[in-house]
């Protein structure tokens, strides 16, 4: 009777071991588009997961717009009170 409780508790402690992965979430997918090609350089790396690297001059006034095509839904946090991001 022990033998059978262990080899049922081995079983259930090797089973239950897989389900407690998290699974990764899915990288985002970005365009970039309505920007100045020769001012600003837009970089998107899958290799990183949400790899965006995005490079003006300090003296450039302009927009950029980005678009996340494999989200539907996508909330982002502005490291300014106004609103913008700014490094």
């Amino acid at each position: 009777m022990n033998r059978l409780l262990l080899i049922a508790t081995v079983l259930f402690t090797v089973l239950s071991f897989p389900s407690c992965k998290e699974d990764d979430p899915t990288p985002m997918v970005w365009e970039f588009s309505n920007y100045d090609r020769e001012a600003i350089s837009a970089v998107y790396s899958p290799d990183y997961v949400n790899q965006v690297a995005i490079v003006a001059s300090p003296e450039y006034s302009g927009d950029i717009t980005l678009k996340c095509t494999n989200y539907s839904q996508l909330t982002l946090n502005a490291n300014n009170a106004d609103g913008t991001f700014k490094k």
